[in-house]
């Protein structure tokens, strides 16, 4: 009996805390705003502490006091581009997950498209020069013709034999 009594007190003086605290939707709804756009920074950062991994994705202890870094300056008011500019400033253009279309980062995407139409282009050129070919070229393979008259010539020796 006397737990029954201490759980109900348990549960009485939580609901009194519950509305001596009420929450502000407004609040909450700006913390969902900043997760948000907390989220698709990190997604378009990479970490500067696990080489090839986004800041979203590295399980680095320095990784996880610059995402609260981040998150503390969208609290602050800064939008996600001032904040990209001032680690670019501090990190360059590496951290980055996509590279900038100026200076190098205009030669990285050009690259990036030349090797895909270079690859395009080359796989229709075979696919062309395989249709040209007869289908059963595997079947009557081009025989020069003094290869064709020492070949009769060594069967008719084998066949005297």
């Amino acid at each position: 009996m006397a737990t029954l009594v201490r759980l109900i007190a348990f549960v009485a003086a939580l609901n009194l805390q519950a509305q001596a605290a009420p929450v502000d939707s407004v609040d909450v709804q700006i913390d969902i705003r900043i997760g948000v756009q907390a989220r698709q920074l990190f997604n378009t950062l990479m970490s500067p502490y696990c080489p090839g991994s986004l800041l979203s994705a590295c399980p680095s202890s320095q990784a996880a006091v610059l995402r609260d870094s981040v998150r503390a300056r969208l609290q602050r008011g800064q939008s996600p581009d001032e904040i990209r500019q001032a680690l670019v400033a501090i990190y360059g253009n590496e951290i980055l997950a996509s590279p900038p279309f100026e200076g190098l980062g205009t030669l990285t995407w050009i690259g990036v498209v030349a090797i895909f139409l270079g690859g395009f282009a080359a796989a229709a050129g075979w696919l062309r020069h395989r249709r040209h070919e007869p289908a059963a070229a595997a079947d009557n393979p081009r025989v020069e013709p003094e290869a064709l008259q020492r070949l009769r010539r060594e069967l008719a020796e084998q066949d005297q034999d």
